[in-house]
């Protein structure tokens, strides 16, 4: 799965050079698809597994995010303020993703809990970075249907931290103490 997801960054950089520019969105992909890529490769094996309802309730986060992508319009055509919003969603999540590093995985499972650097201050910095890449989407073409979509998609988030969090061991426990904000300081 890792060299799969490894081969998509290199599949979009080949991609960006047969167009004539190259977008920061298209980029950010590129090098999120390198992140989780080299992640699988080296991820640990997890101590305890979901069930299979926990699987299939994560499920549609997979996809909402994608839908909310592929409805917004092309990226040459999106406003410099959505670039900006969908870069710093890039950054944080990359962030995250590096700092979470052997403890990575797609689905819930029980693995060492990571509890530096931006998992200091809130318990899903990768999700709060997807969530800020999925609302640069939905600004780049906002209407109804797609403000619509947006929020399907950030209740997908939500659905999986709640089954993440269900799923997570002891140690986890004391962790949530220290760190009682899920997504967003001072909110949830």
């Amino acid at each position: 799965m890792g060299i799969s997801v490894f081969s998509w960054g290199i599949l979009g950089v080949l991609h960006d050079l047969q167009e004539t520019s190259v977008t920061l969105p298209r980029f950010c992909i590129c090098v999120l698809h390198f992140c989780v890529g080299w992640l699988f490769l080296r991820r640990q094996m997890e101590v305890k597994s979901a069930t299979i309802e926990q699987y299939l309730l994560v499920m549609p986060c997979f996809v909402a995010g994608g839908v909310v992508f592929l409805r917004s319009q092309p990226l040459v055509q999106w406003p410099g303020y959505c670039n900006i919003i969908f870069l710093l969603g890039s950054v944080l999540t990359i962030g995250a993703l590096l700092r979470l590093g052997n403890s990575f995985a797609l689905f819930p499972g029980v693995r060492t809990v990571v509890t530096k650097g931006l998992y200091a201050h809130i318990r899903h910095p990768v999700y709060l970075g997807e969530s800020i890449m999925v609302w640069a989407c939905v600004l780049a073409c906002a209407n109804v249907i797609n403000f619509a979509l947006g929020g399907v998609a950030q209740i997908a988030i939500v659905v999986r931290i709640l089954v993440e969090e269900s799923v997570l061991s002891q140690e986890y426990g004391l962790y949530r103490k220290t760190v009682p904000w899920r997504l967003v300081p001072g909110i949830w």
